[in-house]
């Protein structure tokens, strides 16, 4: 993590990888990173499978994962949704809230032709409260999703899969032929950015997506932007992105062996990662560093949304951990 200079001298920030309460750096950067510990980690009652992904907004948060399972918090207390019946069993894998009872969630379902597996796409609406299968026949299965409203966003998935949501209805795009995506995030319907496997970077400018030239080669799962030209994105071996002036460049990993399965940006401007063994990062405008280390023991965190009110991560096990502000 870089420091700041006085008297025209520069110095380096010296920061313990790992750290259980506030991490301060050399005394010649006065500067702090804020690294406190999650406060609450527990499984959700009724809940053994994975949850993949966490969307959080006004105090309410819904949670989804592998074995069509949906879980909600709300006054305080997580309980399980029924997943409406599809005609294949399905795994979610991203969900996306617009307020606490419109959004979408994403995923998948396999079927098994003359020894062959084929995988689909498909998409969950959520009106008023209630879910309801929109569509179980796209082209390839989805892996991540994002809203401009409840009626209009994008999906993406496996092959370079590019599905738009139109008027509350999936489009799903040509049969990509591409490289995996992973996660898509839109500041409108013409404008975003997706990552995916092999480091690929797809950027969505007026209504046409793109591949950029990538800084990585490690595979992408999760990205967040704050605007058009500004963001993070995280991956394998504890790949960090940053997109400034519109432009990605790597950064400095806070740790180099684990994968990264998601991150959220809060309404303070602080950033969060979490990934596999439970692995925490947090980035407050000073670097990242590392406020949960991997835990072989622990669970991996494969989702992340952090609001103004809410600051959840969700993964294996059905487990899911309440972050401190």
């Amino acid at each position: 993590m870089g420091g700041g200079s006085a008297g025209g001298s520069s110095c380096t920030c010296d920061t313990s990888s790992t750290c259980t309460g506030s991490c301060p750096c050399d005394a010649d950067c006065a500067q702090t990173v804020s690294c406190t510990p999650a406060r609450v980690e527990a499984p959700v009652p009724m809940v053994s499978q994975a949850l993949n992904a966490v969307s959080a907004v006004n105090g309410v948060a819904v949670a989804v994962g592998d074995g069509q399972t949906i879980v909600r918090f709300e006054n305080g207390t997580w309980t399980r949704v029924t997943a409406p019946t599809g005609s294949h069993p399905y795994r979610l894998r991203d969900v996306h809230l617009v307020d606490a009872q419109n959004g979408w969630a994403i995923g998948a379902w396999d079927v098994s032709v003359q020894g062959t597996t084929y995988t689909y796409g498909m998409g969950l609406r959520l009106t008023n409260g209630t879910w309801t299968l929109s569509q179980n026949s796209l082209a390839w299965g989805l892996n991540g999703l994002d809203l401009v409203d409840p009626q209009n966003g994008w999906a993406v998935g496996r092959s370079g899969q590019l599905a738009r949501i139109l008027a509350g209805s999936y489009t799903p795009g040509t049969p990509g032929s591409g490289t995996t995506l992973n996660a898509v995030d839109v500041i409108d319907m013409n404008t975003g950015w997706a990552v995916g496997e092999n480091g690929t970077i797809r950027q969505l400018q007026n209504g046409t997506w793109t591949t950029i030239l990538s800084p990585t080669s490690s595979s992408l799962t999760a990205l967040v932007l704050s605007d058009a030209n500004t963001g993070w994105a995280v991956g394998a071996n504890g790949t960090i992105l940053r997109l400034a002036a519109g432009t990605w460049t790597v950064v400095t990993p806070a740790v180099t062996n684990v994968r990264l399965h998601a991150v959220g940006l809060a309404a303070d401007g602080s950033a969060w990662a979490v990934g596999e063994r439970g692995v925490t990062l947090k980035n407050t405008g000073t670097g990242w560093q590392q406020c949960e280390a991997a835990n072989a023991t622990a669970p991996t965190l494969r989702g992340v949304s952090v609001s103004a009110s809410e600051r959840w991560a969700v993964g294996d096990l059905g487990h899911r951990r309440q972050l401190a502000p």
